[in-house]
């Protein structure tokens, strides 16, 4: 199975750290998945991944299972035409703190499986999104136990 993770970089962020930390867990755990890492912006890593990386327009050619780690990566996921399952990991709930346009946000996050890091986050985006089919992802096993379940 062919896994994207889509991340605005790979920096100095916990978001980062999360992300690598999770390729590597993958890789530890299962030699059937192939994880790639797709980054918009190119700045210095925190830390080395265990797998490919490449720029955001390598996606275009990408088949598989793609996560989205946040709004903007999200954007980007859906207007590219590959035929990939998209998933959103919601790190931040950009709408307490962004205008943002409610119809445009709708209609990106209906084409999501949308996981969120807490029961709170939860409450908010069902809040936002009127959807009731969210995810609370609290440990890396859980999210590569949603990830792989529907291989």
């Amino acid at each position: 199975m062919n896994l994207g993770i889509v991340v605005n970089n790979l920096g100095n962020s916990d978001q980062s750290l999360e992300v690598i930390n999770l390729i590597n867990y993958i890789n530890e755990k299962d030699n059937k998945v192939s994880p790639c890492i797709f980054f918009q912006n190119n700045i210095p890593n925190i830390v080395d991944p265990n797998c490919l990386t490449m720029n955001i327009s390598g996606l275009s050619n990408f088949k598989g299972k793609v996560v989205a780690f946040g709004l903007d990566s999200a954007q980007i996921v859906n207007e590219n035409n590959s035929p990939t399952e998209n998933w959103l990991f919601l790190w931040d709930l950009p709408w307490l703190y962004t205008v943002m346009s409610y119809e445009i946000c709708q209609r990106m996050l209906s084409n999501f499986k949308i996981l969120v890091r807490s029961e709170s986050h939860k409450n908010n985006v069902e809040n936002y999104t009127g959807r009731k089919d969210i995810q609370v992802i609290d440990t890396l096993d859980d999210l590569y136990k949603c990830l792989i379940k529907t291989r």
